[in-house]
């Protein structure tokens, strides 16, 4: 829950800190980044009931990917993860087996859950990223031209993802509202609250990181 908007996202990965982090990154790893911003989009819940707090999602099983992060996430905001494969989820649902799901609204437009889950809380729990990344030693094996034209095709690529990801947004949230579906804002600041836990026991990253990236978004221009 860093990040409030893809606006924020994109103005992190180009402050002087994550900068360095890439430099550090090429320079101990042999690692470039050719682009960080391919955005898929926020995860939001998906439950036959209307959920605002922390304390609503008590005692529900909702369906996670298999990814400790998702699981120790999904628990730490109060309901009980239940790792499954996409392909039993449907039938869970309706069978009770758990009481809802998490996922993008892209998704929630053409996976069938809007036909077993009918509202959506807007918790913005993730924000689905991925990058793009090379051996620094083949990409200087080719000519600075070919480099230049991948670095650009990388950047339009994600730019237009993004539109893409930004303009679907409302038409699908149309369609869903036209099955039956409803959306409902949460207390944010009290979700937010529940995952300190999460960043303070995640193994192989820098102490602090949430804090020092919170810093960062605090300088973004308003």
């Amino acid at each position: 829950m860093l990040y409030k908007s893809f606006d924020e996202y994109e103005y992190m990965i180009q402050t002087d800190l994550v900068k360095g982090m890439l430099k550090e990154l090429e320079d101990k790893h042999r690692i470039k980044v050719l682009a960080l911003d391919y955005i898929f989009g926020f995860r939001n819940m998906k439950t036959n009931k209307v959920i605002t707090t922390p304390a609503d999602l008590r005692g529900m099983k909702i369906r996670t990917p298999g990814s400790q992060l998702f699981i120790d996430t999904i628990n730490a905001m109060g309901a009980t993860a239940t790792p499954l494969g996409f392909a039993e989820t449907l039938s869970a649902v309706q069978q009770g087996v758990v009481d809802g799901l998490e996922g993008t609204m892209d998704a929630y437009g053409s996976n069938g859950s809007s036909e077993v889950a009918k509202n959506m809380a807007l918790t913005q729990h993730f924000l689905g990223t991925c990058g793009v990344y090379i051996n620094v030693d083949v990409f200087n094996k080719i000519p600075a031209k070919y480099q230049a034209i991948i670095e650009e095709e990388f950047t339009a690529g994600a730019k237009h993802m993004i539109g893409e990801i930004s303009n679907n947004y409302e038409a699908t949230k149309a369609r869903l509202e036209a099955k039956g579906n409803k959306f409902n804002e949460v207390d944010s600041a009290a979700f937010a609250k529940t995952v300190d836990v999460v960043y303070a026991n995640m193994k192989g990253v820098t102490p602090g990181i949430y804090q020092i990236l919170q810093n960062e978004l605090a300088k973004m221009p308003k």
